[in-house]
């Protein structure tokens, strides 16, 4: 506020953090797809992740007829192999997410290019292949994207 006097007030530095991002995506995708009222905006921010996580919780309370718990107990399937590898997928993601948080480089070999160092080397005024340069900005000849397809 010191910095750009007149440019943040409290008011718009609050409006920005409880719907700054989800006003930027409505008005993308009403570029695309047309017309999206604000309460759209609203609903998915504020309403439907609540209500969301109000119905797994009265699920993770909820019992079955015989006093088990229906969170563990889904449709009386066995617990080996249908819930162990249902919980299993979701904690291999999890981790997946946390890996990609703490060592972000250890998904590095799965890019076909490294735009890190091409960053870099346009940054530092380098002489860079203009191979590279059309594969970050298009995608590899070998995986065309979505627009060459």
């Amino acid at each position: 506020m010191n910095l750009e006097p007149g440019k943040w007030t409290w008011l718009s530095i609050m409006y920005d953090l409880g719907f700054g991002n989800i006003m930027d995506l409505r008005e993308k995708l009403s570029s695309t797809i047309g017309f999206l009222p604000k309460i759209w905006a609203i609903m998915m921010k504020q309403i439907i992740p609540h209500a969301i996580l109000i119905l797994f919780i009265n699920l993770a309370v909820s019992k079955t007829d015989d006093g088990d718990r229906k969170l563990l107990n889904y449709g009386n399937y066995e617990t080996w192999p249908f819930i162990i590898l249902g919980w299993g997928v979701v904690l291999f993601v999890f981790f997946l997410f946390l890996l990609g948080m703490i060592a972000p480089d250890a998904y590095k070999g799965l890019t076909l290019i490294d735009e890190k160092t091409l960053m870099d080397d346009l940054v530092k005024g380098k002489d860079v292949d203009s191979k590279k340069v059309d594969e970050a900005d298009n995608g590899s000849k070998e995986y065309p994207s979505l627009n060459e397809a």
